[in-house]
């Protein structure tokens, strides 16, 4: 038997392999509630807007293409902050941030030890990838009240 995490990878296995579709199946990922949950606190009516990027493969979950894309928002009135999580290199990212004059609106917070309490924090999680079987990071934010705008 063979388990996936997500139907796009069993397509994928079975177009590779010779394999009965039967015996692969689809489990999807799961949260724990007890750990990823809403923020009961309030919360101040005006405040920054806050877009989490969360990240192990800073390349391959396409931190570029936010970082690009934030350098297109410049509303008048609203200040808005990227933090950005995760163990990969950020030297690159950085200067690409440096290039695009945003360096003051993006921050690396490097390694996420306890990433509920990021979520809770955050306005709306980004990630813009091309391609990914079944991200995580969807069932966390989601588990934490995210987007809470």
């Amino acid at each position: 038997m063979i388990i996936t995490g997500a139907r796009l990878t069993k397509k994928q296995l079975l177009g590779l392999y010779d394999f009965p579709s039967e015996r692969t199946h689809v489990v999807y990922n799961g949260v724990v509630l007890a750990r990823f949950s809403p923020d009961a606190s309030p919360k101040p009516r005006i405040r920054p807007v806050r877009f989490l990027f969360v990240a192990q493969d800073f390349g391959r979950k396409g931190l570029e293409y936010i970082l690009y894309a934030s350098a297109l928002l410049r509303p008048e009135g609203i200040v808005f902050h990227l933090e950005i999580l995760g163990r990969d290199d950020p030297k690159p990212y950085q200067g690409q941030a440096f290039k695009l004059g945003r360096l003051d609106t993006v921050r690396f917070l490097g390694s996420f030890g306890r990433v509920e309490a990021q979520y809770r924090n955050a306005g709306l999680p980004v990630l813009p990838m091309l391609s990914d079987p079944f991200g995580n990071i969807c069932l966390e934010a989601l588990a934490c009240g995210l987007p809470n705008g």
